[in-house]
């Protein structure tokens, strides 16, 4: 699950939307709209803020076990608008 776990954290991290094909998400395409749309809007990177798993959760160690993850992005520049707008309100 470590592994697994590593894999899944880079490629969110690093707002890599393509790399959600392969990781262990429960909603892959949804991870690449919404990596590809973070990016798009200027974020650069995520930040981890808390991380866990099902067995620290319930205090015990679980056979299948399930992680979380909170991650923040911040843009670097805001756009003030959006790329693919027709630029009507």
């Amino acid at each position: 699950m470590a592994r697994e776990d590593e894999r899944t954290l880079a490629a969110l991290t690093e707002l890599r939307p393509f790399a959600a094909s392969v990781i262990d998400v429960d909603a892959r395409r949804a991870a690449t709209l919404v990596l590809t749309l973070f990016r798009d809007m200027g974020a650069t990177k995520g930040e981890i803020l808390e991380h866990t798993d099902s067995s620290a959760l319930l205090g015990k160690r679980v056979e299948s076990e399930t992680s979380y993850a909170t991650v923040i992005y911040r843009a670097e520049k805001v756009h003030s608008y959006y790329p693919y707008s027709s630029g009507r309100s």
